[in-house]
């Protein structure tokens, strides 16, 4: 400087070298070598040791070195260049290089006990020892860092470069600290190492040998791809990066807690594991060969997809998280914790995914076939749109939430404890929904359900099942062992697929048939035309079924499938559809009647005289027509409580309505043998009865033909027919082939008992499982007294000899995949039966049962055309029309507000029965007039002429016999009522009271023949019948009307109207007319049916207006009393015998003819009065008394009170010509 004092050093080139001995400057404080170049090849030791190369002008003071201007830019070379055999050793090293483009090339050791730093301007090639014994390292270049070497700190180490390689077997390492800066490519093969590792970097590439290593804090940072081939661990470490790929065997662990940031794609086919790890990525791949585990928690955010298909695992929480797809096709598992998925997108599983507890929130869920979603405490699943599961769902305790959900025929559902399932929209169910708790173990609510294809629904307590719009219950099965509570604006329990095919056959007979009057012998030819019905396609029937009470809130149909409650029944709704399927079988035979007779006529002929009569066959031929109608049921349909049935229904028809005057079908079983369930019947036996919970068994040495879904029957035990084999002393050794285990056995003997007395439970039990052990006890303790084999059905003669109702086991063949195999079934033999008790045989057909008491409103109509039965029975309805069974073992109360309407059907009481009728009462059986015609055209041989003959006949078809029936039955009708070929009991008293008029009709029937040589009629009338082993009182407030009426009573009888009695007669009739050429014959007849009043106490009648009898027979024990305001009227009706016949003969000779016509009448005119008895007899008037062709006699006195008294006699007539 200006004061001659050194300020610094230029330096324009040269260089220095360390050769040989190299240099020892460690006496000295301070070693500083300035040279554009160095060269060491030598041991080189300082206490502080500088390095300055390059063109520079450097400060004497500070070391500081300013390139100097002009330096060529695209020069390279080696600033430094240490060789393998050179060194440094200091207390201190600094090297700085300054020069663009030359670096720094160590093959040997730089060691320094404190501090060492290296920067150079150009690429550093390191293959030697770098060591910062304890201090601080640091090395920076603008170039490339390639080392092979070992670079170490024993405290810090700060690395910096434009690209770093560290190549396979170096090191970069530090005890306390190691800080890498790469602008572009890091390279590691090597291994990166210190207790806290930070690198920030433009990519980062841990090849397969590579590790990176901290003890304690790892950063990463890197503004593009992550590949790790090889293994990344710390205590702590945090990841940033634009995408982590971590390879297949690569490993990135942490001991304590592991972050990884990726914008986009993190890809892991090897192993991540910390003990809690946070992954947040654009996307999310963990491939079949990866693992990310957590000792703790495990969190992984993607904001696109997220795919595990290798192993996710955490010992505590777990949670995945994107708004793209969530794909788990792997293993996923929070052991202790909770696991948690939430996408914005769609999660799906076809995975094994797990956790204490598993929450699921997706836009939709889909569970493959292969898919399980198991959480050992809770499950929750929320989805936005569609949750879809072809897999296994199982918990403790799980919840489902989505827009709509699908459940397939492979699909299980099932919660130790409670499962809640909801639906936004559709709930479609193929395969089964278990919950195995009690109290609110089933909850399932939907805008529509659908529950079809042989799928389960199942509760061992308690469900609840609410539905905005249809329930629909489709050849499948609703079941609670507890209560169960349904409740939807539709609820159809149907069968899927019922198909029926009408068969028609037709055949000719010719018979010989009695022949009566003036024909000798008579032959029938007609032909027989068949019709028949049969099942062609049908899948089982529907089931809805409680071991408890069962509650059914909106309409219900019930299409030839089951209801059954163990409990108490509560329904309400609009309609109550409860059918059955029913077809009229029918033969019609049509043809005619050939009946021949024998005519004499003259066989030879003189001169005009006959002098030879001989006789000759004619026929007369009738029309023959007859047709028989049968009612047989293809498909019942059963609502049956066993307890008491209440509600409230708009409308309410039981039964299919079929032809009322088909005569049904004797139904059979009816000695309380077995009845096995509706079972499809293939070409070899019985077809597997399968549900999404039972499948066939596909073990080749299963005990069993079909198995119960295992992850059902390992949670609960259900004991089957081994308890029986046990007692039979049978080899447990030996496999004995079953159609099922013990839930299939328990429910197939609950589904007889169904099947054979309408009720699910028999001898008071409420338990399947407690009820099927009594059954098998009842078997065992009765085998040996009837000699029964296993596996062999009981025979009548055994099945009448028990004592108790048994189940036993017996031989039935089934399909199977491996041909026609035999297997032992349980069946249910009820023995004697008797009336009254929970054992009784169903009725065939509709049956809506209650084992206590029935109680319904129905504010519209109530039809019945099958059963209903009940304890007690109670109904209020807006009308009744009933064609089949109403029945009550005790008390049975009806009202309506309408009418009540009783064709050919039956309503008994056991108990007192009452009828409140708003509008009018009809108790009538049914009649049909069917008539045939038969054309025949026949020409003449001679003339040519078409003679055309009509034969004609008519035949009247009478349905079954309306009846009411009870204890004391007590009616009281607002408007008219009126009976028609009925029958009216009652086994104490009976009282008939209507506001308007009471008719007793006769039911008229007619038969008709006509041919061209005959003519027949018969009219006959079918009559009411009117019975009380107590009181009788029937009052009218119109007139009262009885057609041949018979009316018995044990006690008093009492006929009351404000208007007129009428007891009226009728009169049966037969007509026939025949000829033979100019022969004629006819008969007529009428005979009088009037009605008969029985009293076995007093018989009394009273009339507001007239009173009218005719022909009738009034008797009474003590009094009977007749009171008119008007008259009193007793009149007598005439019966006919009528015939008439006319012969006409010729005779005489040709010149001399003579016809000779004969005819003969014969009429009989018999009058028939009235005939009145009792103790006394008392007649009063208003008006006249006229007592015509009638008899009274009284034990005592007989007083008539009238205005006028007229008395006449009747004539009988003969006539004869």
């Amino acid at each position: 400087n200006a004061n001659g004092g050194l300020t610094g050093f230029r330096v324009e080139g040269g260089q220095i070298a360390i050769e040989g001995q190299g240099l020892n400057a460690s006496n000295v404080d301070q070693l500083d070598l300035l040279s554009r170049t160095i060269r060491i090849n030598g041991e080189l030791w300082a206490k502080q040791l500088n390095l300055v190369t390059g063109r520079n002008t450097v400060d004497h003071a500070t070391l500081a070195a300013t390139p100097l201007a002009g330096t060529d830019p695209a020069a390279t070379g080696i600033a430094l260049d240490v060789s393998a055999i050179g060194g440094m050793y200091a207390n201190v090293i600094r090297i700085v290089g300054t020069e663009k483009g030359f670096g720094v090339n160590s093959q040997g050791q730089m060691i320094a006990d404190k501090d060492f730093t290296l920067a150079a301007d150009g690429r550093i090639t390191h293959s030697g020892l770098v060591q910062a014994t304890q201090g601080q390292l640091t090395i920076q270049t603008s170039d490339v860092l390639d080392n092979k070497g070992t670079i170490a700190s024993g405290k810090n180490a700060s690395i910096s470069a434009a690209a770093l390689r560290n190549a396979s077997g170096a090191a970069m390492t530090a005890e306390q600290g190691l800080d890498i800066t790469v602008a572009q490519q890091l390279d590691n093969d090597g291994r990166l190492q210190a207790a806290n590792t930070r690198i920030q970097t433009g990519s980062l590439r841990n090849a397969q040998s590579g590790v990176i290593a901290a003890s304690q804090q790892l950063d990463i940072t890197t503004t593009q791809t992550l590949n790790n081939s090889g293994r990344v661990q710390a205590g702590h470490a945090n990841i940033n990066a634009a995408s982590v790929d971590n390879a297949a065997n690569a490993v990135l662990l942490a001991q304590q807690a592991l972050n990884i940031t990726t914008a986009q794609q993190f890809a892991n086919a090897g192993r991540v594991q910390a003990a809690n790890a946070t992954i947040t990525a654009g996307q999310f791949s963990n491939a079949g060969s990866g693992i990310v585990a957590a000792s703790q928690s495990l969190d992984i955010n993607s904001a696109g997809s997220l795919l595990n298909d290798g192993k996710m695992a955490a010992a505590q929480n777990l949670s995945l998280s994107a708004t793209g797809t969530l794909t788990l096709t792997g293993t996923t598992q929070a052991s202790a914790g909770v696991l948690t998925l939430q996408t914005d997108s769609a999660l799906e599983n076809t995975g094994v995914t797990g956790g204490r507890h598993v929450n699921l929130t997706a836009a939709t869920v889909s569970n493959g076939g292969k898919g399980i979603l198991l959480a050992e405490d809770t499950l929750s699943i929320d989805a936005a749109g569609a949750f879809s599961n072809e897999g296994v769902v199982q918990a403790t305790d799980a919840s489902i939430i989505a827009g709509s959900v699908r459940n397939t025929d492979t699909a299980v559902v099932y919660a130790d404890k409670t499962l809640s399932v909801e639906s936004a929209g559709t709930l479609d169910n193929q395969g089964a929904l278990i919950a195995g708790g009690t109290v609110g173990a089933l909850s399932l609510k939907a805008r529509a359900l659908n529950n079809t294809a042989g799928g389960v629904v199942l509760s061992f307590g308690d469900a609840d099942i609410e539905v905005d719009e249809t329930l629909l219950n489709a050849s499948s099965t609703i079941e609670a062992d507890g209560d169960l509570k349904v409740k939807a604006a539709n609820i159809r329990n149907v069968r899927e697929t019922f198909q029926v095919q009408a068969r028609t056959t037709t055949q000719q007979h010719n018979i010989a048939i009695e022949a009566t009057g003036k024909y000798k012998s008579a032959t029938r030819s007609y032909t027989e035309t068949i019709t028949t019905h049969e099942v062609t396609a049908n899948s089982a029937a529907g089931l809805i079924v409680s071991g408890g009470d069962l509650t059914l809130l909106g309409r219900v149909d019930n299409i030839y499938s089951t209801i059954s409650a163990g409990g108490d029944l509560h329904v309400e709704g609009a309609v109550l559809n409860h059918q059955d399927y029913k077809v009229v079988n029918s033969t019609v035979h049509s043809g005619t009647d050939s009946l021949k007779y024998n005519q004499r006529y003259c066989k030879r002929r003189v001169l005009g005289s006959c002098v030879d009569h001989d006789t000759r066959t004619r026929t007369d031929t009738v029309g023959y027509n007859d047709t028989k109608n049968t009612v047989v049921t293809l498909a019942s349909a059963i609502l049956s409580v066993g307890q008491d049935l209440t509600g409230q229904v708009g409308e309410l028809k039981n039964g299919m309505s079929v032809d009322a005057l088909a005569q049904p079908q004797v139904p059979g079983n009816s000695d309380g043998g077995s009845a096995l369930p509706d079972w499809a019947v293939g070409d070899e036996g019985y077809k597997l009865p399968t549900s999404a919970l039972v499948k066939p068994s596909t073990a080749p040495n299963s005990a069993y033909l079909v198995e119960t879904d295992p992850r059902l029957t390992s949670y609960k035990a259900f004991i089957s027919s081994d308890f029986m084999l046990a007692h039979m002393d049978y080899d447990p050794s030996i496999i004995v082939k079953r159609l099922g285990d013990g839930f299939v056995e328990q429910r197939l003997v609950r589904d007889q008992l169904l099947n054979q007395t309408g009720q699910q439970n028999i001898g008071g039990f409420s338990d399947l499982e407690e009820q099927y052990v009594w059954l098998m006890q009842n078997a065992v303790s009765q085998s040996k007294a009837l000699s029964l084999s296993m596996g062999i059905a009981l025979s009548p003669e055994q099945i009448n000899l028990l004592q108790e109702p048994i189940v036993w086991m017996v031989w039935e063949t089934f399909e199977t995949a491996n041909g026609p195999q035999k297997a032992l079934v349980p069946k249910v033999y009820l023995g004697n039966l008797g009336d009254g008790t929970d054992m009784e045989l169903r009725p065939d057909g509709a049956l809506i049962a209650a084992g206590g008491t029935m109680s319904l409103t129905v504010a519209g109509k109530l039809e019945n055309n099958g059963n209903l039965q009940a304890g007690n029975l109670n109904v209020d309805a807006g009308e009744i029309l009933n064609k089949g069974d109403i029945r009550a073992e005790g008390d049975m109360a009806l009202s309506t507000d309408g009418d009540l309407v009783n064709q050919g059907g039956a309503i008994a009481a056991g108990g007192a029965l009452g009828l409140e009728v708003g509008g009018d009462l009809i108790n009538e059986t049914q009649a049909q007039r069917i008539a045939n015609e038969t054309r025949t055209s026949r020409t003449n041989a001679l003339t040519g002429e078409v003679r055309e003959e009509v034969r004609s006949d008519v035949q009247t078809l009478v349905g079954r016999e309306a009846t009411i029936s009870g204890g004391s039955v007590n009616i009281n009708v607002a408007g008219d009522v009126r009976m028609t070929a009925a029958n009216l009991s009652a086994q104490d008293q009976l009282s008939l009271t209507a506001g308007g008029d009471v008719e007793f009709k006769a039911l008229e029937t007619l038969t008709e023949n006509n041919s061209r040589n005959l003519r027949s009629q018969e009219v006959g009338h079918l009559t009411n019948e009117i019975q009380s082993d107590g009181n009788l009182t029937i009052k009218a407030g119109g007139n009262l009307l009885s057609e041949g009426t018979s009316f018995q009573a044990d006690g008093d009888m009492a006929l009351a109207a404000k208007g007129n009695v009428t007891l009226a007669e009728v009169v049966d009739s037969s007509e026939s007319a025949s000829r033979s050429g100019r022969n004629r014959e006819e008969h007529a007849s009428t005979s009088v049916t009037g009605n008969e009043l029985d009293a076995g106490g007093n018989l009394s009648i009273r009339s507001g207006g007239d009173f009218v009898s005719t022909a009738s027979s009034l008797s009474a024990e003590d009094t009977l009393s007749l009171a008119a305001e008007g008259d009193v009227l007793l009149y007598a009706a005439t019966e006919r015998d009528y015939s008439y016949e006319k012969t006409v003969k010729k005779s005489g000779s040709a010149f001399n003819k003579k016809k000779t016509t004969r005819t003969s009448t014969e009429e009989t005119l018999t009058t028939v009065g009235n005939e009145l008895s009792g103790q006394n007899i008392q007649i009063q008037s208003g008006g006249l008394v006229h007592i015509h062709a009638s008899t009274l006699d009284a034990e005592q006195d007989i007083t008539l009170q009238a205005e006028n008294i007229a008395v006449t006699a009747g004539i009988d007539q003969e006539y004869e010509r």
